[in-house]
């Protein structure tokens, strides 16, 4: 499951990252950027979905200059905890979590409301 770090300072507002595949091709093309990317977000809720994961297989099996990228991303994903399923029962009860910890206690004023 989802690294979760221990409770944020009472002043800090929780904050729960979701690196995409475009941002996880970048880090992988610039290792500098990504070591600060690494550094900064090791103390934050991190959630690798899988469909990112699932794109960046698909772009590491194609010919053009984006697979070798690809590639490298896919072997630089332990940082970020493994993969999550957002349609099934875990994944739903994960984003639920979520909500409610970066809800703060705060009601949701209608169902299709969220704090993100």
């Amino acid at each position: 499951m989802t690294r979760l770090p221990s409770e944020p300072a009472d002043d800090a507002r929780p904050q729960v990252w979701f690196p995409d595949t475009s941002a996880l091709v970048t880090l992988a093309v610039h290792q500098p950027l990504q070591r600060a990317v690494v550094a900064t977000l090791s103390t934050h809720d991190l959630v690798l979905v899988e469909s990112v994961v699932a794109e960046l297989e698909g772009l590491a099996g194609t010919s053009d200059a984006a697979a070798v990228w690809a590639g490298t991303a896919l072997g630089q994903l332990d940082w970020i905890g493994p993969p999550v399923r957002v349609d099934d029962p875990a994944g739903t009860q994960l984003a639920v979590e979520l909500q409610e910890l970066i809800a703060g206690g705060r009601p949701l004023m209608h169902d299709m409301q969220h704090y993100g």
